[in-house]
């Protein structure tokens, strides 16, 4: 995982990025596309390189301010259309960074950006199990 996602939650009082899923997965491949090959690719877990703060994925780098979202929420699978699959490294539930949807049309507001995964590995079983945007169909 970057250096600044373990940095930014040990500051936020996680244990920064010690997250077990992700580092298992990061470990094994940079990035993977899940269900169809790119361009049309549902989820792109993204490679390490092109993981970003939220805010900057959904609004671009000259809004990485606070009025844009938490520091605390990045971006690690783009599921199109300007969505985002998103942890939040200052939230951990059993050891594990909780997945948010990322719907950019709403983002940041909290109201409509639900947890859709208790961890990495829950979000990407279920995607893989029931198919792209399982957490429409709920």
């Amino acid at each position: 995982m970057p250096a600044r996602l373990d940095s930014e939650g040990r500051a936020r009082g996680g244990r920064g990025t010690r997250h077990p899923d992700l580092r298992a997965f990061y470990l094994h491949c940079n990035g993977a596309e899940l269900i169809e090959r790119l361009p049309d690719t549902p989820y792109r877990i993204l490679p390490l390189s092109k993981i970003v703060r939220a805010r900057v994925a959904i609004f671009g780098k000259k809004n990485d301010d606070d009025a844009h979202g938490p520091a605390s929420m990045w971006a690690i699978c783009d599921v199109q259309d300007g969505n985002y699959l998103l942890v939040d490294v200052a939230q951990q539930e059993n050891g594990r960074y909780p997945v948010i949807d990322g719907w950019h049309e709403a983002w940041p507001d909290p109201k409509y950006c639900d947890q859709i995964a208790t961890s990495f590995s829950d979000s990407l079983e279920r995607a893989l199990r029931d198919g792209q945007a399982y957490w429409l169909n709920e």
